[in-house]
């Protein structure tokens, strides 16, 4: 009985293995004993997981493989080390990496037509951009959608249905890479941020390869808007990205960003084609993604997602920064002539990491407070010197300076801007002009550099936050406030105090910030602490704060720049103003 229990469930499992159809592809002879890339688009999934994956995406960069002919029996895939021009491997030297074997059914007109549907019948990790804890066990069934080619590149279209109810829509690809990787061109890290990969030379020593295109011959980029968003935003898309040609031109390089909007022969899951595309899901953020060639650097497509609740992020910004001086910001529904330019900004931030840059949150501190009120400054320069910067609105600005005409936006391009592309594009080297402060985006909750933090304005922290503060209390004071608008009210108050604890301890370049700065800084903490009205009045976050300021990080971080003499100035002033303190 149990033999004939073991042999059934044998007989089903089979049965479901030939019962399915069989996923085969045709690689062309040239596709062989080269470098390609394999890689994988998720497509479409039922369960999209924030911003670690959802429809369009390819976070995982494709992996560099071999394949190979092995005796007209087998082709076979090798994922193989990016080396450097000295020919030393990226990876560890003896890294060895595993080999997959897909037999040839057929070979016609030199293109072999190979079985992978042991390698592909569940999405394979290799490539997977869905976490292996959300893929539970084998695919429970897969369908094939459609497959193509065309020269140096084929792919092929799956659905995947698991056990868990999880179902994903996945298009993999394998690209030929030319013999001959584009030549890379180093940057100044401390000058301006690129995204790069990473390697080792042959000394041992790690170096990096910005990630850049290749423009050489008139290339352009060109990129697809997705049709799901509103018609009438497409001028304010396209706007956003073509910017940027304002600075190729400006080194001789035309205009290569080229927008166009989403048509019939445009193949959205291409890995060949790039698009702005809209993602259906409540995750409120925007991302430009790229993948490269690993052995340069080189860009070789690239995506900017969108996800719908990317307006009502924006919206809560523009009111919560300008809506203190401009009264169209305390509106609960934006027009299209406001929506349009903040989308514009949006989209021209993420073009920017599509070209290769990264963050700069110094653009800000480039320009002074005084600058950020002033009409004729703002039209020219915006409100930060960096388009890649997280300055967003201009918070600084008065409803006396609104009516002069000072600018509440950010730039088109920033004069960073413009230098980042000529430092990563242009022949020759070039050097910063006025303006180009850079910080790199730093992963802390309080930033040891006060010039490298979101939606600080200026380069002084305490000003931007005590006018940051003043908006708040004035917008409590408004008509039509809404429960959703005080909550964000209270998180941005405390936001703004928080902010200006990276001075204390901090540095700028390697420059200390002062003991004045850090009692002045501690002075207005409190200060704030005191004035926050009861109506946003948060026990935890106010708690927070005071932790911060008495515990064993911040004392230590000012006893290491300043000494024990600032520490003993600072303890002196804490225990002031915490006797004094009382919450009113």
């Amino acid at each position: 009985m149990k033999r004939f229990i073991i042999s059934a469930i044998l007989l089903v499992v089979t049965s479901f293995a030939f019962a399915a159809e069989r996923i085969r592809m045709e690689i062309p002879a040239d596709m062989l004993e080269t470098d390609c890339l394999f890689g994988s688009r998720l497509v479409r999934v039922n369960r999209p997981s924030g911003k670690a994956y959802s429809d369009g995406q390819m976070k995982e960069q494709p992996v560099l493989v071999r394949l190979r002919n092995e005796g007209n029996e087998y082709i076979t895939m090798t994922q193989i080390g990016n080396t450097d021009s000295e020919g030393i491997t990226w990876k560890t030297r003896n890294e060895t990496f595993a080999t997959e074997r897909f037999r040839i059914i057929s070979i016609n007109d030199g293109k072999y037509t190979v079985d992978m549907t042991e390698f592909l019948s569940s999405y394979p990790l290799l490539v997977s951009v869905i976490t292996p804890k959300d893929l539970k066990g084998n695919a429970a069934n897969y369908e094939i959608r459609n497959s193509s080619k065309s020269d140096g590149y084929i792919s092929i279209l799956l659905d995947y249905s698991y056990p868990d109810a999880l179902h994903a829509r996945v298009n993999f690809f394998f690209r030929k890479l030319r013999p001959n990787a584009l030549s890379f061109k180093g940057v100044d890290a401390d000058k301006v941020g690129y995204e790069s990969l990473e390697y080792r030379n042959s000394k041992g020593e790690r170096c990096y390869k910005p990630y850049r295109w290749d423009l050489s011959a008139g290339r352009q980029i060109v990129f697809y808007v997705d049709n799901a968003f509103p018609k009438e935003w497409f001028p304010y898309i396209k706007e956003g990205l073509e910017d940027w040609n304002k600075a190729f031109q400006a080194i001789g390089m035309g205009s290569p960003v080229v927008v166009l909007p989403e048509n019939d022969g445009v193949d959205r899951n291409s890995a060949l084609v790039n698009m702005v595309r809209f993602v259906n899901s409540a995750e409120a953020n925007a991302k430009g993604q790229c993948y490269v060639d690993p052995r340069s650097g080189e860009i070789l497509q690239a995506d900017i997602l969108w996800w719908k609740g990317a307006l009502k992020l924006m919206c809560d910004w523009r009111y919560l920064q300008t809506g203190a001086a401009d009264p169209a910001a305390r509106q609960l529904e934006y027009p299209l002539e406001m929506i349009g330019p903040m989308v514009r900004h949006a989209m021209c931030h993420e073009m920017g990491h599509v070209l290769g840059l990264s963050h700069n949150m110094g653009g800000s501190w480039a320009y002074t407070p005084e600058q950020l009120k002033s009409p004729e400054f703002t039209a020219k320069y915006g409100t930060t010197a960096s388009v890649m910067d997280y300055a967003r609105y201009n918070h600084i600005a008065t409803p006396e300076d609104v009516k002069a005409g000072v600018n509440m936006l950010p730039p088109r391009l920033g004069p960073y801007d413009m230098y980042a592309i000529a430092a990563g594009y242009a022949k020759e080297d070039v050097q910063p002009g006025e303006y180009c402060f850079f910080s790199p985006f730093i992963s802390a909750a309080i930033s040891p550099d006060p010039s490298s933090q979101a939606e600080t304005l200026g380069n002084d922290i305490i000003k931007s936050s005590d006018k940051g503060l003043y908006n708040c209390l004035q917008l409590l004071l408004s008509d039509g406030l809404t429960k959703e608008r005080v909550d964000l009210i209270q998180k941005q108050y405390y936001r703004y105090i928080h902010l200006s604890l990276s001075n204390l301890g901090g540095t700028v370049h390697r420059d200390p910030v002062s003991l004045v700065k850090e009692i002045q800084t501690l002075n207005f903490v409190f200060r704030g602490l005191e004035d926050c009205p009861q109506a946003i009045y948060d026990k935890d976050a106010e708690k927070n704060i005071l932790n911060e300021l008495n515990g064993k990080f911040l004392p230590k971080r000012i006893s290491d720049n300043n000494g024990s003499k600032a520490l003993k100035a600072y303890q002196k002033v804490l225990k002031y103003r915490k006797k004094k303190f009382t919450h009113k």
